[in-house]
């Protein structure tokens, strides 16, 4: 690799092949690029996919009352389906996407009272801290 300066630009040469531009292409690429195609790296939220990231949690924890069937579901909530998850109950929603402070569901898998607690303590199947931070 060999570095020189030739009216005000640098030229980079490795093996005789690349020069300065490919670099600073290059260069470009990674330092721009590649970290939004990876995520949040400039300090946005990261979109959040329901199907990858959500319902799995869900599936988990909370479709044995609150799933496709309809005979063993409670309090008519269902958070199968991203339209059951997000519909409107009433001036508020189980799921409101993008943001957790209005999310009903958030509230009460938080909730320090383990009455409002979901899923409830006796089901022995809590949600761990990262599938709440999700």
């Amino acid at each position: 690799m060999s570095w020189s300066r030739n009216d005000g630009r640098i030229t980079v040469r490795l093996n005789g092949r690349l020069n300065g531009r490919l670099c600073v292409v290059v260069l470009a690429m990674a330092v721009f690029i590649f970290p939004a195609l990876g995520g949040a790296e400039d300090g946005a939220p990261a979109k959040i996919d329901f199907n990858l990231e959500i319902r799995p949690i869900l599936s988990n924890k909370c479709f044995r009352c609150h799933g496709f069937d309809g005979k063993k579901r409670k309090a008519e909530l269902r958070l199968d389906t991203f339209e059951g998850a997000t519909r409107d109950l009433g001036g508020h929603a189980a799921i409101v996407p993008g943001k957790p402070e209005l999310s009903g569901l958030m509230e009460r898998v938080e909730h320090h009272d383990p009455d409002e607690r979901m899923p409830p303590p006796e089901a022995k199947n809590p949600i761990s801290k990262a599938g709440i931070t999700v």
